[in-house]
């Protein structure tokens, strides 16, 4: 190699290094790939990205109605229990009026303070949700063919008045001794034969009605309830 090719050669090579000269087709194909790779890795880590935000920032598809307890919830729970279906009187119920519309339903705001559905051929039990009716005052539903009270009921505190009269009842629960607010019990016409000594408690309770029902015992702490009046009377004697 002559003198004047071996100062070009290293003169070249730094040429090359330094981006002076043409690259070569490998080079080139090289350099592409490497872009490609480069390119491909970063739109996946942003599609990533976008995936997790969307996760974790879009609300859950709801998969079912609420089933937070309420007053509604309780009166559709009353008509399922007791055959709804066959009611005499069941205007409005069950549809997209507010239950305050419902036919024996009356409100004071959007509580519901009196159910009255006497003599409406109600056939079945009461639900445990009657529980949720908390601000109710009077619960009426003699007349009917119901067989059962939950224990529940001891927890609607501001009761005043519970007819269960002409019914099929054969026992009350005890809880009903809760009910300080009661003042008054009609149980007429049921197939009672004793009574929870809870009823007690109920020291506000001004009238007791137990007369059709079968021989029924009264305990003794019950008749001593100051200002009660107990019909037959004799039931106390």
């Amino acid at each position: 190699m002559s003198a004047q090719n071996s100062h070009y050669l290293p003169l070249k090579q730094a040429e090359y290094h330094a981006g002076l000269l043409p690259r070569t087709a490998l080079t080139m194909t090289r350099e592409l790939c490497l872009l490609f790779v480069v390119v491909l890795v970063t739109s996946s880590c942003a599609l990533m990205g976008t995936e997790a935000v969307a996760e974790t920032s879009s609300p859950p598809t709801p998969t079912s109605e609420p089933t937070t307890p309420d007053e509604r919830g309780a009166l559709v729970a009353l008509y399922r229990s007791s055959g709804g279906d066959q009611w005499s009187r069941r205007s409005n119920w069950l549809g997209d009026q507010l239950y305050c519309k419902w036919e024996g339903v009356t409100c004071q705001g959007l509580s519901i303070v009196e159910l009255n559905l006497f003599g409406n051929k109600m056939k079945g039990t009461v639900p445990p949700e009657i529980r949720y009716l908390k601000d109710l005052k009077v619960l009426n539903l003699g007349g009917n063919q119901l067989t059962e009270l939950p224990p529940d009921i001891g927890e609607l505190v501001n009761l005043q008045q519970l007819d269960m009269s002409g019914n099929l009842l054969t026992e009350v629960p005890p809880e009903l001794g809760q009910l300080t607010e009661l003042q008054k019990l009609d149980l007429r016409g049921n197939q009672l034969t004793n009574l929870p000594g809870e009823l007690s408690r109920l020291t506000g309770l001004r009238q007791l009605y137990l007369a059709s029902n079968q021989y029924i015992e009264v305990p003794p702490e019950i008749c001593r309830i100051g200002g009660l009046r107990v019909t037959p009377s004799e039931l106390c004697h």
